[in-house]
């Protein structure tokens, strides 16, 4: 865990001249994984997920996008989810995103999420971005057992 915070940090400190700019009418797929979440109330223990994204900047700087993943544990069933989300460019890299998924549990288990998260698009070139994410997963339905504080590093592919 070490090892990974203090690797974003280095991405994060040495990409100050990277710049992007994301104009309307570009599209975005992506792919992220997380596996370094920080449970509130210890119901869930380590694993990981992954999920696919689908996005496309409906203004300047604005992002609508769809996304489907799946979440493994190693003390409770499989979980998959489906949702939306929103992004907004702050400056060239730094991005602040919320949306919402549905959730579905394998043992019966369905819940509502409200997503926000804080991001940073690291560009490798002109297309393919490396981005780290800290977000929350906040459940409607059991606050103290499925709201969740994560991780996540994804790649994703710009296009205009």
């Amino acid at each position: 865990m070490k090892k990974f915070l203090f690797t974003i940090i280095c991405v994060l400190a040495f990409s100050g001249n990277a710049s992007a700019q994301f104009q309307q009418g570009t599209k975005f797929l992506g792919a992220s994984l997380t596996g370094a979440d920080l449970s509130y109330s210890k119901h869930q223990k380590f694993g990981f997920g992954a999920e696919a994204k689908a996005g496309y900047f409906i203004l300047d700087n604005v992002m609508l996008s769809a996304e489907a993943g799946v979440d493994i544990r190693f003390d409770d069933c499989q979980k998959i989810f489906i949702g939306g989300k929103g992004r907004y460019y702050v400056n060239d890299n730094i991005y602040l995103g919320a949306g919402a998924k549905l959730l579905h549990e394998f043992k019966n288990y369905n819940d509502f999420l409200i997503s926000p998260e804080v991001g940073y698009t690291f560009l490798v070139n002109s297309t393919v971005a490396i981005e780290p994410a800290l977000f929350v997963d906040i459940s409607t339905n059991s606050f103290s057992h499925y709201t969740k504080v994560g991780i996540k590093v994804g790649i994703g592919i710009f296009a205009n």
